[in-house]
C-alpha cells in the first residue's frame, strides 16, 4: 500500500493468497534458493525478492512483516487487534530475517539497507540483551523465542 510503484517480489504464508505477501515468509524463501544447490536456477527469483524488501525498509530501518513503517496499534480487517499490536514488536524477528538473507547474499546495493537494520536491531534490544517475540504462551517465552530468532537470524531454512 505505501510502496505502490515498487516491483513485486514476496511470497506469502498462505498459498491461495496472490495478494498479501509478507516479508518474513518472503525472506526465509528467498533464503532458501539462495542456499540450493541449483541457486543459480532461482537467481532471478531471489534478486526480486530483495529488491522488493530492501524497499519495503521502514524508516527506522526495521522490517514489518505486511507494510512500510507499520506502528499502529488498532485493528485491521486482516488482523485482530491482539495480532495488529503483536506485528509492532514482531519487528525483530522479521527484520533479523531479512538481515540474514541480505547479508548471506551479499549484493553490494543492500549494504546501506542492511547497516540500517543492524542498528534497529541493536534498538531494540532489551537492557537485558533480550529480543521480544509474538509466539509463545507465556511472556518469558515470547523474549526466548525473540532472542533465538534475533541471534539465529530467524529459524533456519530446512
Amino acid at each position: 500500500m505505501r510502496r505502490p510503484r515498487l516491483a513485486g517480489g514476496g511470497w506469502a504464508f498462505q498459498f491461495a493468497n496472490s495478494h498479501y505477501p509478507d516479508l518474513d515468509d518472503t525472506a526465509v524463501v528467498a533464503w532458501s534458493m539462495h542456499q540450493a544447490s541449483n541457486s543459480a536456477h532461482y537467481s532471478h527469483n531471489v534478486q526480486c525478492a530483495l529488491d522488493w524488501l530492501v524497499g519495503m525498509q521502514s524508516r527506522n530501518g526495521g522490517f514489518a512483516s505486511f507494510d512500510v513503517d507499520n506502528t499502529h496499534t488498532t485493528s485491521t480487517r486482516f488482523h485482530s487487534r491482539i495480532m495488529a499490536r503483536s506485528w509492532i514488536r514482531l519487528r525483530a524477528i522479521v527484520t533479523a530475517r531479512v538481515v540474514t538473507v541480505l547479508a548471506r547474499v551479499g549484493r553490494p546495493q543492500d549494504q546501506a539497507a542492511l547497516g540500517r537494520a543492524i542498528a534497529f536491531l541493536r534498538a531494540e534490544q532489551e537492557a537485558d540483551g533480550s529480543w521480544f517475540g509474538r509466539w509463545g504462551t507465556k511472556l518469558h517465552l515470547r523474549y526466548l523465542v525473540g532472542t533465538d530468532c534475533v541471534r539465529a537470524g530467524g529459524h533456519q531454512p530446512g
